[in-house]
């Protein structure tokens, strides 16, 4: 198992900061976890890319 990581997610804008982040780095077999306040459209877009 890779290292592991967690993002957490306050406001939709963290989304687009951290997507491409998550994405190297699940790429790079990195243990992503990712926490979301349920604010606006956070659940969403989280949805929208996959995450």
């Amino acid at each position: 198992m890779g290292e592991r990581v967690v993002v957490t997610i306050q406001h939709p804008a963290h989304v687009h900061f951290f997507r491409n982040a998550i994405a190297e780095l699940e790429g790079r077999g990195y243990d992503i976890r990712v926490f979301v306040r349920e604010k606006d459209v956070a659940c969403e877009l989280l949805e929208h890319y996959g995450i």
